[in-house]
C-alpha cells in the first residue's frame, strides 16, 4: 500500500512539472502570453519546476527500486520446507503405579463382581518398552476405559506400545459424521494385529473389528500408530461415515499397554 502511494504521488509530481516545463517553453517563445492569466503564468517559473520534476522522479524511482526488490525478493526466496514446531500431545500416563488406574482417569468400563477371579491392575515386568506402563490381568467380563479430554478430542491420531495375552481387546470409541454434517454416530474400533481387511461385527453394527499391521518390538511386544481417519474410511467410507473425534480408550481381558499418546 506504501509502495503504490509513493508511486502514484511520484507519477503525480513529475506529470505536473512536466506540463509546467512545457508551459514554460511555450512562454519563453511567447507564444501563450495572450491565452493564459497573470496568475497561471507566475506559477511558470524554471527553478520551482526543476526542483519538482527532482522530486518526482527521486520518489517515483525510490518507489520502482522498492518494488523490483521485493519482485526479486519473492522470486528467489526458497520454499519453507521446515517442519512446524512439534505439538504438545495429551497423554495417557501410568507412572503413578502401584496406585490404582482407577483413581488416575480410569473407570470401569463393565466388570463381573461374580468373577471366580478378581482384576488386578498393576505396574508390568521390566520386559516394557520402557517406563510407565500397565498390566491388566482379568477374565473376559472385564474392562476399563479412559476417556479423551473435549479440548483433545479433534486428535487424529494414537500411538501406544501394547501386548496382547488372553482374551485381550483394545477398543477406541470415535464419533463418525456423514459427509454433510446432517447425521452422527459413534463407533467402536476393536483394534487387533492383522493384515485382513475390516469387518463389522456380526452382533453388533456400531462396531467394527479393525486389523492392523503393527510395529514388532519382540517378547509380544507391538507398537501401534493408528491414524483414525484412515481406518474409519477403511470401516465404514463406503456407508458414507467420515472421522470426527475420538471419544475414549477401553482395554479389556488381559492386555499389557504402555504410554499412549493422544
Amino acid at each position: 500500500m506504501r509502495l503504490r502511494i509513493e508511486s502514484i504521488v511520484g507519477s503525480g509530481i513529475v506529470l505536473v512539472a512536466t506540463i509546467l516545463i512545457g508551459l514554460d517553453a511555450l512562454h519563453y517563445f511567447d507564444l501563450i502570453e495572450h491565452y493564459l492569466p497573470l496568475s497561471v503564468l507566475a506559477w511558470i517559473n524554471p527553478e520551482y519546476n526543476l526542483v519538482l520534476l527532482l522530486v518526482g522522479w527521486l520518489l517515483g524511482g525510490a518507489a520502482w527500486a522498492e518494488h523490483r526488490h521485493a519482485l526479486r525478493k519473492s522470486h528467489s526466496a526458497a520454499v519453507d520446507a521446515k517442519p512446524p514446531a512439534q505439538i504438545a500431545k495429551y497423554e495417557i500416563r501410568f507412572d503413578y503405579l502401584p496406585a490404582s488406574p482407577l483413581g488416575n482417569g480410569w473407570t470401569w468400563a463393565y466388570r463381573n463382581r461374580k468373577a471366580s477371579s478378581a482384576p488386578i491392575l498393576k505396574a508390568p515386568p521390566a520386559e516394557t518398552p520402557g517406563a510407565n506402563g500397565l498390566a491388566m490381568v482379568a477374565p473376559y467380563e472385564h474392562a476399563i476405559e479412559h476417556s479423551i479430554p473435549a479440548v483433545e478430542r479433534v486428535c487424529d491420531e494414537l500411538e501406544l506400545a501394547v501386548k496382547y495375552q488372553d482374551d485381550a481387546k483394545l477398543y477406541v470409541l470415535v464419533n463418525v459424521t456423514s459427509r454433510d454434517g446432517s447425521q452422527r454416530e459413534s463407533h467402536w474400533l476393536n483394534i487387533q494385529p492383522g493384515d485382513s481387511s475390516p469387518t463389522q461385527d456380526s452382533s453388533y453394527s456400531k462396531e467394527y473389528i479393525v486389523p492392523v499391521a503393527p510395529q514388532l518390538l519382540g517378547d509380544g511386544w507391538m507398537r501401534m500408530r493408528l491414524r483414525l481417519p484412515a481406518l474409519v474410511n477403511a470401516c465404514s467410507g463406503e456407508k458414507g461415515w467420515i472421522f470426527d473425534s475420538a471419544e475414549r480408550i477401553r482395554l479389556r481381558g488381559c492386555i499389557r499397554g504402555h504410554l499412549i499418546n493422544v
